[in-house]
Order: C-alpha cells, then sequence, then structure tokens
C-alpha cells in the first residue's frame, strides 16, 4: 500500500469531520451538498469526493482497499459496529465515484468487478443489524473483505502500470 492514502485520510479526517449540531442532515440522505452526522461529527461527502476525485486512480482504488482492509478488522473484532457501517458506506461512494470516471470502452471489466463489491457493500448494508450481531456472519463478512482487498490489489497494479 502507498503511503499517499494514509496521508489522504488524515487530511480528509481534520477537514471533513467537525462537531456541530445539524439540522435535516440524515444518515440516508445522498445529497453530497449536505452535511451528515457520524459518531456526534459532521461528513461533508462533498469535500471527501473532491478530495478523493483529485488522487490518482491507483491511490483511490489504495484508498477503497484500506477500507476494506479495516472493515475485516472491526468484523474480525466484532467492535465498532458504527465505524464499520460508516466504512460501508464510505466504500459504496469510492466506488460510484471511480465507477463514474472510468472508460467503459476499455475497464468495462474493471468496472463490472467494482459494481459486483458494490453490490456486495449494499448486501451488507441492507442487513446490517442482524449481520453484525452474528459471530458467523462478521467472520464471513471479514473473509470476504479480505477476498475483495486482493482482487482490488491485483487490479491497482494494472491501472499503475
Amino acid at each position: 500500500m502507498r503511503l499517499f492514502p494514509l496521508i489522504l485520510a488524515a487530511v480528509a479526517i481534520g477537514v471533513i469531520f467537525r462537531f456541530s449540531n445539524l439540522s435535516g442532515a440524515r444518515a440516508g440522505q445522498r445529497n453530497l451538498t449536505s452535511t451528515t452526522r457520524w459518531r456526534g461529527m459532521a461528513m461533508n461527502w462533498e469535500i471527501l469526493k473532491t478530495r478523493y476525485l483529485q488522487t490518482s486512480p491507483a491511490s483511490q482504488m489504495d484508498s477503497l482497499s484500506l477500507n476494506l482492509i479495516r472493515l475485516q478488522t472491526l468484523a474480525d473484532s466484532g467492535t465498532e459496529d458504527a465505524v464499520a457501517h460508516h466504512l460501508v458506506r464510505e466504500s459504496q461512494f469510492f466506488i460510484e465515484w471511480t465507477v463514474a470516471g472510468l472508460n467503459l470502452e476499455t475497464e468495462l471489466p474493471f468496472a463490472t468487478e467494482l459494481l459486483s463489491l458494490q453490490r456486495q457493500l449494499s448486501r451488507w448494508k441492507l442487513r446490517w443489524p442482524e449481520l453484525w450481531n452474528s459471530e458467523d456472519e462478521r467472520q464471513q463478512m471479514a473473509e470476504t473483505a479480505q477476498h475483495w482487498c486482493k482482487q482490488l490489489e491485483g487490479q491497482t497494479n494494472v491501472i499503475a502500470s
């Protein structure tokens, strides 16, 4: 993994999160211009999107892989339910933003793979409470996240070249 995504994450956390009371922002909103609440802090998805899209495609895949590694770790430990749920949501946005910028004539197989991961993340999100409360299902989630991370690493090498 490259160091840049870690630096990007640290900068993004400092810029994106702020303490506030928000009116009208709900976790389910897709309006990126709004700020949503997460663990008592506010998350501005538009700022994250801007910063994410300023990075190289390889760095974008590293950020997605890093989220999957974090998700795997949290699923293994069964801790930080809210953080894990947030990582799923953030990863969905990363995929959405990445696929929109792909050349489908030349990168259709990669886009298809990302959309398969997107569907997996959506299935997890829809069943989140029962999924997270089941040790067996969390372990399956951890294994699946690890599998996807390895697949993305292979794609990152292709993108970087």
